[in-house]
C-alpha cells in the first residue's frame, strides 16, 4: 500500500470537502460534518469526537473480540502480499551485493528464533527451499512459515470457519460493528453520528477501503477517503506538524506488527526516507506459541499427553489468558485508573492453567512459570531490536551518494505505538534498545487504544472548519449578490 502522509489527509479533506459543497447544491442532503472519528484496529472499534484540538471525547469502545470481523482481519492480513517479505527493506536500497547480503543474514536472524520452532526441518520441501537462492530462501521460508500459522489459526478457531470469504460477508462484519458503535455514542454521550472520517489497517486495499465506505452509508454515516491509521497515530499523538519530527510509528496486535516512518515537515537537508515494513513474526502470538513450548518442555506430564494428542491449541489458548495475569497487566490498569500508580516489576512466580477440552474430554492442568514469560519476552525485546535497528539502518542507504559505510540508523525524534494486547512495554524497550538511547514514545498502554480514533477525529475537526469557512463564504457571496440585485 503506497505512503499516505500528511498532505494526503489534507488532500483528502479537500476533496471531501469539495463533495459536500456539491451535494448541497444538488439538494442530495447532506448535512454538516462532524468531528467525528472512528479507527478499526484488529479487536477493538474505537469512535472520537474532537471539539477542539486540545478536548477530544470518547464515544464508544467496541470490542470486536470473536466476531467475524476479527477473523476477516486475520485472513485479509495474509492476503496483503507485503508480510510475506521480512526483507521487503531492500527496495528502498541501492541494489549492491554487500547490501543485498547484509539485508539477507539480517533478515535471517531475525527469522531464525521463530523458525527453528515451527516443525518443517525434515519436511520434503526443505531442500528445496534451501537450494532456490539466499534471497529466495527467505521469501520461500517465510510464506512457508506463515502459511502454517494460518492453518493453525484456523484449526483452533474450529472447522465452522473457512479460508473463503466474500465483499458482502466482510461488509456485514463492518456493520455490525459500526451499528454497535453508534448504539453506545447515543447512549454514552447522546451523539448520533452520521459523519465521520475512518482510519484503517494499512494492509487494507481498495477495495477492502471501498467496502468499509458502503457499511458506513448503510448505517447512515457518510466517512471521509479511509487513511492508514499509522498515520492517524501520529496526529493522536499530537505530534506538532510544524516541527521537523521523525517519527517510528508501530502498529502491533495479536497477528501482526508494522512499522512506518514518518516526517512532519521536510526541513533538514537529508530527508527521511519514509517506507513500510511488515514484519508479523513480531505480533504477540509469537510469544504465545514460545511460551507454550516451554511449558511443554518443562512439564513431562505434559509433554507425554501431547505427544498421545491431547489438544495443543487449547493449551495455547490458557497461555494467553494467563500471561497477562501474571505481569500483573490488569492489576497495573485498575491501578492507574484508581490512582496513578504504576509497578512495572510487578508480577507473580506462577500462574495456574486450566486447560479445557483437553484429552478425551477431560480438563488438563500446568502451571505458567514467571521465569519461562521473562525469559521469551527478553529474547522477544532483543530480536525486535535489531529488526529495528536494521529496518532503521538501511533507511539511509536509499539516498543518494550514500556509502557502505554510514551504519547508523537513521535519526528517529519519538515514536508512537499502536496496540490493543499488553505487550507495550516490550515494544518500548526494543525502541531504545535499537536506538541506543530514550526517545520520547507515545502510547503502547491499553488505555492508548484511542489514538488513532483521536487522529482520525481531528481531521475530521479540519474538515468541519473548512466547511464552516466555505459556508460563510457563500453567505457572503449571496449577501452582496442579493445587495447588487436591489
Amino acid at each position: 500500500m503506497t505512503y499516505f502522509g500528511f498532505w494526503s489527509v489534507l488532500v483528502s479533506a479537500v476533496v471531501l470537502f469539495t463533495q459536500f459543497v456539491g451535494a448541497e447544491e444538488t439538494g442530495s442532503g447532506v448535512t454538516r460534518p462532524q468531528p467525528i472519528g472512528i479507527d478499526f484496529a484488529d479487536t477493538f472499534v474505537t469512535a472520537s469526537y474532537a471539539h477542539a484540538k486540545d478536548n477530544i471525547t470518547l464515544l464508544a469502545a467496541v470490542s470486536a473480540k470473536d466476531e467475524p470481523y476479527e477473523q476477516h482481519l486475520f485472513l485479509l492480513r495474509w492476503e496483503d502480499p507485503s508480510h510475506k517479505y521480512p526483507s521487503r527493506i531492500s527496495k528502498s536500497v541501492k541494489p549492491s551485493e554487500w547490501i543485498r547480503l547484509f539485508i539477507v543474514t539480517k533478515a535471517q536472524n531475525c527469522l531464525d528464533w521463530l523458525v527453528r520452532h515451527i516443525p518443517f526441518q525434515d519436511h520434503p520441501a526443505a531442500t528445496a527451499i534451501k537450494n532456490s537462492g539466499t534471497g529466495n530462501w527467505i521469501q520461500t521460508m517465510a510464506e512457508y512459515v506463515f502459511g502454517a500459522a494460518k492453518a493453525l489459526y484456523l484449526k483452533t478457531k474450529g472447522d465452522t470457519l473457512s479460508l473463503e470469504m466474500t465483499h458482502e460477508e466482510i461488509k456485514d462484519g463492518f456493520i455490525s460493528l459500526l451499528k454497535r458503535v453508534k448504539e453506545q455514542a447515543l447512549e454514552n454521550r447522546n451523539t448520533t453520528i452520521t459523519f465521520a472520517v475512518l482510519s484503517l489497517p494499512d494492509y487494507f486495499n481498495d477495495t477492502i477501503r471501498a467496502i468499509a465506505g458502503e457499511a458506513c452509508r448503510e448505517v447512515g454515516i457518510q466517512a471521509i477517503s479511509p487513511v492508514p491509521r499509522t498515520t492517524m497515530g501520529v496526529w493522536g499523538a499530537e505530534i506538532a506538524h510544524d516541527d521537523d519530527t521523525r517519527v517510528l510509528i508501530l502498529d502491533h496486535g495479536k497477528y501482526h506488527l508494522t512499522m512506518r516512518t514518518y516526517q512532519t515537515v521536510r526541513n533538514r537537508s537529508k530527508p527521511l526516507l519514509q517506507r513500510y515494513l511488515s514484519i508479523d513474526i513480531f505480533a504477540s502470538a509469537t510469544l504465545d506459541r514460545e511460551l507454550v513450548n516451554r511449558v511443554i518442555e518443562t512439564d513431562a506430564i505434559l509433554k507425554k499427553q501431547i505427544n498421545s494428542g491431547a489438544n495443543r491449541a487449547r493449551l495455547r489458548e490458557a497461555i494467553e489468558t494467563a500471561r497477562p495475569k501474571i505481569k500483573g497487566s490488569i492489576d497495573q490498569l485498575f491501578a492507574r485508573a484508581n490512582d496513578g500508580s504504576d509497578n512495572e516489576d510487578y508480577n507473580y512466580n506462577e500462574w495456574p492453567l486450566n486447560i479445557k477440552d483437553w484429552w478425551h474430554g477431560m480438563e488438563g492442568s500446568a502451571v505458567l512459570r514467571w521465569e519461562d514469560v521473562e525469559y521469551v519476552e527478553e529474547e522477544y525485546v532483543k530480536n525486535l531490536a535489531q529488526t529495528i535497528k536494521t529496518f532503521l539502518v538501511t533507511l539511509p542507504m536509499g539516498r543518494e551518494h550514500s556509502k557502505k559505510e554510514d551504519l547508523d540508523p537513521e535519526d528517529i525524534d519519538a515514536a508512537v505505538i499502536l496496540t490493543t494486547g499488553i505487550d507495550g512495554d516490550l515494544l518500548k524497550r526494543a525502541i531504545n534498545k535499537a536506538l541506543g538511547r530514550e526517545v520520547n514514545i507515545i502510547g503502547g498502554s491499553f488505555t492508548d487504544v484511542i489514538l488513532a480514533a483521536n487522529g482520525a477525529a481531528l481531521v475530521a475537526l479540519k474538515v468541519l472548519h473548512s466547511w464552516e469557512e466555505e459556508q460563510e463564504s457563500r453567505d457572503r457571496y449571496s449577501d452582496n449578490f442579493e445587495h447588487h440585485e436591489l
